[in-house]
């Protein structure tokens, strides 16, 4: 279960005990993409830099991809 729902799910009195996964734990990939036309690509971008400084281990890739 995601961290972020054991307020919810693991609230007292459900009789439930969470276990955390040893380290490094699962992890997941996140991807921000747009059309290279597109009139929003320079907030766009701002927003994959706000997504990195503030996603821990997140690993900056702003450059577009080719192909």
């Amino acid at each position: 279960m995601p961290h972020l729902a054991l307020a919810v799910e693991g609230r007292p009195g459900l009789g439930l005990k969470f276990v955390p996964f040893p380290e490094p734990g699962p992890g997941r990939t996140i991807s921000l993409a747009w059309r290279r036309a597109s009139s929003r690509g320079p907030e766009l971008r701002l927003l994959g830099e706000e997504i990195v400084r503030d996603v821990p281990r997140a690993r900056r890739r702003l450059e577009p991809r080719k192909g």
